[in-house]
């Protein structure tokens, strides 16, 4: 039998309390229930599914617990083997605000850091990955709103070892930093990969402030 496709039809017998089928049946379509991708309109265009894997928000959700290094204000771990094929992927925002004095701040986006503990500074080796930085910034002594947004994509063969990273943009207020290079990654796909975004004040925990992080994963 071939692998059921979207516009498949499923017929869904019920059942009375008393044991006996119902008159009626009803039908659902594989997409209808979730059990199969989705057509892009009429046309004959797979869709896969894609959703949030992780949201942390928070009034703040986290300030630096200390200063002049860079303070984990939160993890998310990714499940190993969830780049399993190519065109999987993630694509992580992180938001926050800055304080309104002229110290230096400094808030990065790091793949694969190692053990990262919220609260404590970040530990990195040659496999970790600055997927965003905000770069040092006093934001003109004011205070300021800041946005990193990444993607990484897996390609190759399954058990390749193979991701594409790459900075989509940051901001920091009104001044946008462009967009990093892409580059090849080869963290090992059967472990699981920690995601970590820090923050750096040099004077006060108060002038960096995170707000949200934003994790969409792509089939």
């Amino acid at each position: 039998m071939a692998n059921p496709v979207g516009t498949e039809i499923l017929t869904v017998q019920g059942v009375q309390s008393n044991g006996q089928l119902a008159a009626t049946t009803e039908q659902f379509t594989l997409n209808q229930l979730g059990l199969g991708p989705s057509l892009f309109g009429g046309g004959t265009a797979v869709m896969e599914e894609s959703g949030n894997v992780n949201v942390q928000s928070g009034n703040p959700l986290s300030n630096p617990a200390s200063i002049t290094n860079d303070n984990v204000l939160a993890v998310y771990t990714l499940p190993a083997n969830s780049l399993s094929a190519a065109g999987k992927g993630l694509e992580i925002t992180v938001a926050g605000n800055l304080g309104n004095d002229s110290q230096a701040k400094r808030c990065k986006l790091i793949w694969n850091a190692i053990s990262p503990v919220v609260g404590v500074a970040v530990a990195t080796n040659s496999t970790s990955f600055l997927l965003g930085d905000t770069g040092s910034t006093t934001n003109a002594g004011s205070a300021a709103g800041w946005a990193i947004q990444s993607q990484v994509y897996k390609y190759g063969i399954s058990g390749s070892n193979t991701q594409i990273g790459q900075e989509i943009g940051t901001i920091v207020g009104s001044v946008h930093g462009g967009m990093g290079l892409a580059a090849a990654l080869t963290n090992n796909e059967s472990l699981s990969i920690a995601i970590a975004v820090t923050g750096n004040a040099t004077s006060s925990v108060g002038d960096i402030s995170l707000y949200n992080i934003n994790i969409q994963a792509f089939n």
